[in-house]
């Protein structure tokens, strides 16, 4: 390849460029110094070594040899070319060593966090500085500039990065404070790069080397600081706007008192809404705050800060007023408080300084009441008396604590008027004021040293006179011991306590001594009252059965004693060991005795944890629910488990105090010990049996609020009605021996615990044999017999229904259908030698009896389910309600059951009657044919027989027929079909008759008058029986034997009653209306009431409604 000259000189010219180069081509945009840092010490390095490499290839070096001994006209340029590269590579090693470790530095603080800028500013500047005073080719003004202009623009990039321009004033509406501390961050650290720089430039000759002349920074900062100055003057002005933002904000939460506190209230509220508006404008501006450039933000601040002055007007007249209100210097220092920097703005500052001398007439005015105070607490000290002082403090340091709180007093107010920073504090009346203060302060100051001196000129011989007792003294009364510990050396010690608290010095050496030491009188007094309390509590807490126990190891102590209460004092040699040792005695006797009496306790609370509840309780432990005789077994195994375990831990317990007694288990005081705790455990099973018989009796009252605790069942079976279980007495599975079974239970708890005092029986016998349980057991038996008796009084109710399951349904029926109801006792006594006269039931009759039977079962459906005898006894009588109403309806079909056979029958014989009656009056008649006559008339005599009823049949059976269809019950479609023909058949049968029956119409003239003079004498003596039935009836409780009368009565009427129906049976052969002799029916009707009535006088003489009047 040929080098052309052309070429020469394009390489020459390129090697000059990049000598020449010290910024990049991209200057144009900003740059941060790093980057302009990375360029000089990467890019422009790496082209130079590039450069000198070329320059020395063989090849070139050959070239170079060539044109040097050719004496080229390129050889100077070449040559030059040599040495500027030679030099170039070297600057720009000079400055790569140099600039190293400021590029390390910022990229250090590129990656820290924004608060630690401060010291990295500082170590910029300090490396820059050292960069000019030791760089011999990077020590330029120009250069410097340029790495200080670059310097700021990277922290005003991490200042907006830290602030974000979008977010930085949405803070006026959001976490203010926050946001706030911030930009105050932000700021300071912009400060601290003037400061940084302001040091830099003064003290230059600390970077350079003591041989070498300082060169300082002579060029204008304006030229490294032009963007900063702009973009740090915004951010300061936008701190303002936050500081006064938050200023006026804090207005929401002012309260201001007096008597024009709501108003001012109201009006400072205003403001602040006024201020929030005025803040929003920021919140929600669209530019950027951050950016100098912008002239919106300042636009925007000038008319903020108009307004704002408006209000600074309006607060200063708010603020007067209510220092106006304030009557104390304590309120108005609060006021002051409260508002905070608003009074320092200049507006606001002008109207309220007149108010500081009202504080200080109120601080005048203070002090003279201090003064009388302090005048009466030295009136009250006179003749050595103690003055008021605090509660609990001793007397010389609360008469101290006093006088310092009267002068904390006056140096609260005294403070808050010293922090106030105006002229009017140094006036003249302030000054006076001031004297006054300092006055009051030396009175006080005198009163505390002279109270001081007085103690301190006894203290000394309190305190040797004290610490020369014995410790302890022994009350020969009460025979029990106490700390002699002096209350004048507990008086020293407490007032040197809060003496120094209090912080005083100058304390005399004895009490000092004593306080030294008072860690150790603590400790003596502490154990001794430990081992006078073990003792105390040892001697008073010992019972009678545990004293002979002790009785020897107490003499012992009482020896050991002696020394204390005679020969050792509290100043004396050796007192720790003593107390050591006898600390030790009591305490093992006392850890013994005490736990000796928590196994009895615990034997006490072993009984207690089974015995605390009933043996047996409701279920689930609910109030309404019933004895738990469901979980009868598993309740006694789970609590005979329990007491068994009781008595394993029982035994274990007495086992474990012999030892603790050291005792010997054969003597006869442990024996009366055990008999002690014996007596304790059958105590316990003495409470328990009362407690379960308690609980069972408590709930066996009559009380509405308790519900029933057992429950028995009324049943209906083949035997009758029965109680389930048996309320008979004497029965092994009845009620009664189902409740002695439940106190058996409950006794036989005391047979699980073995007895603990030798040649006794078990804890039951003895219980059996106490007179208070078997006078609850006679008590308890008493009360379950009384409701056996009135459950079986509730049994006897339902006999009035006996009759429903003893009775023969058929036999029942058969009789209702031959005497038109059911027979009482009375009527077969009545008609004992005759028969009773029959009497069919009428339809009417048998709807009686549905009805009844209907109404009947209403009447037991509504019975109650459930019964309570002397209100714990709840009978079930579900099982004998569901039995009953299922025999009344059995009942009751029976008789629409033979009402639905009575309508086919009477249908079905009267179409066999008919068939045969027309067939016999069609015959033909002879005259003279006897027989044929007698025939015939007999035809007639059965047509007419069953005229009258067989006329008023169909409407009874079609009413039959209706009254079924109310219960139910539906007739077959057959016999509505001959309901319906029949009665036309009926009729013809009837027309048969009559034309037949005119032919011995004249033979039966004579009969009709014979019979119809029989029926007026009858009507005659109706009446005349009538009357002599009044009379001689039982009508009055006078009568003699009533019943005779009422059978006399009865029969008498029986026989007229014979009469009437032979009168009608005639009438009705020859068709005669017989009268209905109602005076007869009606003395029937009384004589049955007459014999209701003596019965129940008769069978309950005592009830007051069947009582003579």
């Amino acid at each position: 390849m040929t080098i052309t000259p052309d070429v020469r000189l394009e390489y020459l010219e390129g090697v000059a460029s990049i000598m020449l180069k010290f910024k990049p081509d991209k200057w144009g945009k900003m740059l941060s110094v790093e980057e302009h840092l990375a360029w000089l010490m990467d890019a422009r390095l790496q082209n130079l070594k590039c450069i000198h490499d070329q320059l020395n290839r063989p090849k070139v070096n050959k070239i170079v040899e060539i044109l040097e001994k050719a004496k080229s006209c390129y050889w100077p340029a070449l040559q030059n070319v040599y040495l500027n590269v030679t030099e170039g590579l070297k600057e720009a090693n000079d400055i790569v060593l140099y600039l190293m470790p400021l590029r390390i530095l910022l990229e250090e603080m590129e990656q820290a966090d924004f608060t630690m800028l401060p010291t990295f500013i500082a170590k910029v500047l300090y490396t820059i500085c050292f960069i000019w005073a030791t760089s011999e080719h990077y020590n330029t003004p120009s250069r410097v500039i340029v790495t200080l202009q670059e310097f700021c623009n990277q922290l005003i990039e991490m200042t907006r990065t830290y602030l974000s321009p979008e977010e930085v004033l949405k803070g006026l509406q959001g976490e203010i404070e926050e946001v706030l501390n911030n930009i105050s961050l932000s700021v300071n650290i912009l400060r601290e790069l003037y400061r940084a720089y302001d040091f830099c430039c003064v003290n230059m000759e600390l970077f350079f080397k003591k041989d070498k002349e300082p060169v300082p920074w002579e060029f204008p900062s304006s030229l490294a600081f032009s963007r900063m100055n702009a973009f740090f003057r915004r951010v300061r002005t936008v701190e303002d706007l936050y500081k006064t933002a938050i200023e006026f904000l804090k207005l929401e939460k002012i309260e201001v008192g007096g008597a024009r506190g709501n108003t001012l209230g109201s009006l400072v509220t205003r403001i602040y809404e006024e201020v929030f508006e005025l803040v929003k404008v920021f919140a929600d501006c669209k530019y950027d705050p951050l950016d100098p450039g912008d002239p919106s933000f300042d636009d925007d601040y000038a008319d903020f800060e108009t307004k704002i002055q408006d209000l600074d007007r309006r607060l200063a007249t708010i603020f007067c007023q209510a220092f106006d209100d304030c009557n104390s210097i304590e309120s108005c220092a609060k006021l002051l408080y409260m508002c905070g920097g608003l009074l320092e703005r200049p507006l606001i500052l002008a109207e309220v300084v007149p108010r500081y001398s009202v504080m200080l007439e109120l601080f005048d005015a203070e002090l003279d009441n201090t003064k009388i105070l302090y005048d009466t607490q030295i009136a009250a000290s006179a003749d050595g008396n103690i003055p008021p002082i605090h509660k609990n403090m001793p007397p010389v340091a609360g008469q101290l604590k006093w006088s310092l709180e009267l002068q904390e007093r006056l140096e609260t107010p005294m403070r808050d008027l010293r922090r106030i920073d105006h002229p009017v504090m140094s006036s003249p009346e302030a000054k006076l004021i001031y004297q006054k203060y300092d006055e009051m302060m030396d009175l006080l100051r005198k009163y505390r040293e002279k109270i001081f001196q007085d103690w301190v000129a006894g203290v000394d011989q309190d305190c040797d006179f004290n610490l020369g007792q014995p410790l302890i003294q022994r009350d020969r009364g009460t025979n029990l011991v106490r700390v002699n510990f002096s209350k004048a050396l507990v008086a020293v010690l407490r007032e040197v306590k809060y003496l120094n608290f209090q912080q005083q010095k100058e304390i005399p050496n004895s009490a000092e001594s004593l306080f030294s030491k008072h860690e150790t009188f603590r400790k003596f007094v502490g154990n001794l009252e430990l081992i006078v309390g073990w003792y105390n509590e040892v001697t008073t807490t010992v019972m009678d059965v545990e004293f002979p126990l002790i009785e020897a190891e107490l003499s012992a102590i009482d020896v050991k004693l002696q020394a204390a209460e005679t020969t050792l004092f509290w100043n004396s040699e050796g007192v720790f060991d003593y107390i050591k040792e006898m600390r030790e005695i009591l305490h093992n006797l006392q850890n013994r005795m005490q736990k000796a009496k928590q196994n009895i306790e615990s034997i006490s609370q072993a009984m207690k944890d089974w015995s605390s509840n009933p043996m047996f309780e409701r279920k689930d432990n609910k109030k309404d629910a019933l004895l738990d005789l469901d979980g009868r077994m598993a309740t006694l195994n789970k609590r005979y488990t329990v007491v068994k375990d009781a008595g394993l831990k029982i035994q274990a317990m007495v086992a474990e105090n012999a030892e603790l007694f050291r005792a010997d288990t054969t003597s006869q005081s442990w024996k009366d010990y055990v008999n002690y705790i014996d007596n304790m455990v059958l105590d316990e099973f003495d409470d328990f049996i009362q407690n379960s018989l308690n609980y069972l009796m408590h709930n066996m009252i009559a009380d509405e609020s308790i519900a029933p605790l057992f429950e028995i069942h009324m049943e209906l079976d083949e035997a009758g009605l029965v109680f389930t279980p048996s309320l008979e007495v004497g029965s092994d599975r009845g009620f009664l021996a189902l409740v002695d079974g439940l106190v058996n239970d409950i006794y036989n708890a005391a047979k699980l615990i073995p007895r603990l005092a030798k040649g006794r029986l078990n804890y039951k016998s003895d219980l059996e044999d106490m007179t208070d349980l078997i006078e609850m057991r006679e008590e308890m038996s008493s009360i379950v017999v009384s409701a056996m008796k009135e459950a079986e009084e509730y049994q006897d109710s339902f006999e009035r229904y006996s009759y429903l399951w003893t009775d023969d349904l058929q036999e029942s029926m058969r009789t209702f259908l031959t005497y038109g109801r059911a027979l009482t006792p009375e009527d077969l006594e009545m008609h004992a030698e005759e028969a009773i006269p029959k009497a069919p039931p009428t339809l009417a009759q048998f709807q009686q009896q549905i009805d009844s039977y209907e109404r009947l079962y209403e009447e037991v459906s509504k019975c109650e389910n459930t019964k309570v005898f002397s209100g714990w006894l709840q009978c079930d009588c579900r099982p004998f309600k569901q039995a009953l109403l299922s025999t009344i309806k059995r009942w009751s079909f029976m008789f629409k059951r033979h009402l639905s056979n009575h309508v086919v029958s009477s249908l079905d014989d009267l179409e066999a009657f008919m068939n045969v009656a027309r067939t016999g009056l069609k015959k033909p008649l002879k005259e003279g044919d006897y027989d044929g006559l007698v025939e015939v008339m007999g035809h007639l005599m059965k047509v007419k027989e069953r005229q009258a009823a067989t006329d008023t049949m169909f409407e009874p059976l079609k009413q039959t027929i209706e009254l079924l269809k109310t219960y139910g019950e539906e007739m077959p479609e057959e016999t509505h079909v001959k309901l319906q023909e029949l009665p036309e058949h009926w009729t013809n049968t009837k027309k048969l008759a009559i034309q037949v029956k005119q032919n011995v119409a004249p033979l039966q003239a004579n009969e009709v008058n014979i019979l119809r003079r029989k029926c007026q004498q009858f009507e005659l003596k109706q009446h005349e029986f009538r009357e002599k039935f009044r009379k001689e009836a039982p009508f009055s409780f006078n009568d003699p034997d009533p019943y005779r009368s009422l059978n006399k009565q009865q029969k008498s009427i029986t026989a007229m009653e014979s009469s009437m129906e032979a009168l009608c049976k005639s009438g009705s052969l020859f068709e005669v209306t017989v009268p209905d002799y109602k005076q007869l029916k009606a003395c029937h009707k009384e004589v049955l009431l007459l014999k209701e009535l003596w019965d129940m006088i008769v069978l309950h003489p005592n009830d007051p409604r069947t009582g003579c009047c």
